[in-house]
């Protein structure tokens, strides 16, 4: 299974690659946050790369996460 990673950020989106079969993760880039534009671009690469699942990385909210950055990241699941 390919697995797409996600840590959402209000500036900038981390990136990795997942494979279940191979059980290994590597970082794949850092994209900017530009709204809308960056959803399409990461619609279009999870299906030209045959992404089967996307992980999103939630911000627990302690420490240095605050809830503000909890709702802004459930937002953008939805999206």
């Amino acid at each position: 299974m390919r697995i797409l990673g996600i840590d959402y950020g209000d500036k900038k989106i981390g990136l990795a690659f997942g494979d279940s079969s191979a059980h290994v993760a590597v970082p794949l880039e850092v994209i900017r946050n530009e709204g809308d534009a960056t959803l399409q671009e990461l619609s279009g690469r999870i299906q030209a790369e045959d992404i089967d699942l996307v992980v999103v990385g939630v911000p627990l909210p302690q420490g240095n996460h605050s809830s503000v950055q909890l709702e802004k990241t459930r937002r953008f699941i939805v999206a």
